[in-house]
């Protein structure tokens, strides 16, 4: 781990060690989203941010990755959904959800999307359920996910969702083999592909956490991580590694699982934390953080 990153990390265990909660740590994730949409916009220029909205354009990886900006902006917009459903009012910093949704469709990142679906999906059903109401608890649960696809259907008819959309097309098209599949969901299958061979070849311990770029650069001609890290760990370590590497994630489910028993309210918002870490891993590459 590089130097900065340590003293980062040192610094950041000694500050919110001396809360009794992770909620402190939560909030420093919201506004770090909200802090980045900001300066994203004021970097490219609203007046730009909002031609590429309604073009259907993605905006560049000028200054940093274009995923994880929309990514982090779709977390902030669900961890105040999610405080909104828990204090149950809307609190002055809402407004700060604007440039936060602005950067995410800007972005036209797939992945943002389904984070910031799925998570406000998961959080909208996770704080109506009630304990002990088995047939109440299923009946809003189907009632919200309707909501939420009438939602996503009239909102997918706008322009501003014109790009994402049709890239979300090509992501179904790769899964399902119908349709016109994108330059980039092709790829992305080439080498979901290739990491499961080199997983077939070296099934035990891998050919070596963090080798399975080399590879893809001598097979693909395209040196890059192999877009899902599920496949990534599989084929750089093996089933040993996949076992150590995810069996922190099970960790966390049993802890997880102890809040819930203890009565505790944030765990609602843990669990949503661990399925969009999980989703992302499925898309893209991440790195293991301890909440």
């Amino acid at each position: 781990m590089p130097p900065k990153i340590n003293v980062f990390v040192i610094l950041s265990v000694n500050c919110f060690n001396k809360f009794d909660n992770v909620t402190p740590l939560i909030e420093v994730v919201k506004w770090s989203s909200y802090v980045i949409s900001i300066y994203s916009i004021m970097y490219y220029g609203l007046n730009f941010v909002i031609s590429m909205m309604t073009s259907g354009v993605r905006l560049d990886n000028s200054y940093s990755n274009i995923n994880t900006i929309g990514m982090l902006a779709a977390f902030g917009i669900i961890i105040q959904i999610d405080d909104i459903l828990r204090e149950k009012k809307i609190g002055l910093e809402t407004i700060f959800c604007v440039p936060a949704f602005m950067m995410a469709i800007a972005t036209q990142s797939r992945k943002a999307l389904l984070m910031m679906v799925i998570g406000i999906l998961l959080v909208l059903i996770s704080r109506n359920l009630s304990s002990g109401k088995l047939v109440r608890n299923i009946i809003k649960i189907i009632i919200i996910i309707v909501i939420a696809l009438l939602v996503l259907k009239t909102l997918s008819g706008m322009e501003i969702f014109s790009g994402i959309n049709q890239r979300m097309e090509y992501l179904v098209a790769m899964f399902t083999g119908k349709g016109e599949i994108g330059n980039s969901a092709m790829l992305r299958q080439q080498l979901i592909d290739l990491g499961i061979e080199m997983f077939k070849k070296h099934p035990i311990l891998g050919i070596g956490i963090g080798c399975p770029h080399i590879i893809a650069g001598q097979v693909l001609n395209f040196d890059a991580y192999l877009h899902n890290n599920f496949i990534e760990v599989l084929a750089g370590g093996g089933i040993i590694g996949f076992l150590l590497y995810y069996g922190a994630y099970g960790y966390l489910i049993v802890k997880f699982y102890k809040l819930r028993k203890m009565g505790t309210k944030i765990y609602y918002y843990l669990f949503v934390c661990l399925e969009n870490m999980l989703w992302y891993q499925y898309m893209i590459k991440v790195h293991i953080f301890i909440l």
